[in-house]
C-alpha cells in the first residue's frame, strides 16, 4: 500500500500524484495488442482501462490512446477542462 502526501493547496497536484502513483505501482511497459480510454462513471469520475485493440471502444469513453501514461495526461486535461471529477487519494 501506498502512503499519501497531504497537501492543503492544489488539488489538481494531487490527482496528479495520484496517477503518477498509480503508473509507478503497475509499471510503464505496455503491451502492443492493448489500448487505453478514459471512461467517465456514474459518479463524475474518471477511470483509466485497459483493452484489446479489437474490442469495440465504450460508450461515453475518450481514446483510444497507445499508452497508460497517454490516458493519465488526457485524464488530467478532462478533470481541468470540469469534465471529471478528481478523485482523492483515499479513494484509491
Amino acid at each position: 500500500m501506498m502512503s499519501w502526501i497531504k497537501f492543503d493547496g492544489d488539488r489538481y497536484m494531487q490527482d496528479i500524484l495520484w496517477a503518477i502513483g498509480i503508473v509507478l505501482q503497475r509499471g510503464l511497459a505496455m503491451a502492443e495488442d492493448v489500448v487505453w480510454y478514459v471512461v467517465k462513471g456514474d459518479t463524475g469520475h474518471c477511470e483509466i482501462v485497459s483493452m484489446p485493440v479489437e474490442a469495440p471502444s465504450p460508450a461515453g469513453a475518450w481514446g483510444p490512446f497507445a499508452s497508460q501514461a497517454e490516458a493519465i495526461a488526457r485524464r488530467v486535461g478532462l478533470i481541468r477542462a470540469h469534465k471529471c471529477k478528481p478523485r482523492s487519494p483515499e479513494s484509491t
